[in-house]
């Protein structure tokens, strides 16, 4: 994650604040609600536009078959 969100011009110490946050891979950060990213101490509403831009960026879901979209709406609901 770490190198994806910095090629993408997240900085450093935000991505160090994502994973001290638990947000450890580009997807959790993608999907992550914004509510739940406002609650990362020093991280301000323009940085988690850019942050979920940026996570977005590398996540790449293609939806072939009944079985993942499935999959995606149950994950989806949980959070």
């Amino acid at each position: 994650m770490n190198l994806q969100l910095k090629a993408a011009g997240i900085a450093s110490i935000d991505v160090k604040k994502l994973k001290d946050a638990g947000l450890c891979t580009v997807e959790s950060v993608a999907f992550s609600p914004r509510k739940e990213l406002l609650q990362i101490k020093g991280i301000s509403d323009a940085k988690v536009d850019k942050i979920i831009e940026a996570g977005m960026s590398f996540v790449i879901i293609i939806l072939s078959h009944p079985s993942i979209l499935l999959l995606l709406f149950v994950c989806f609901a949980i959070l």
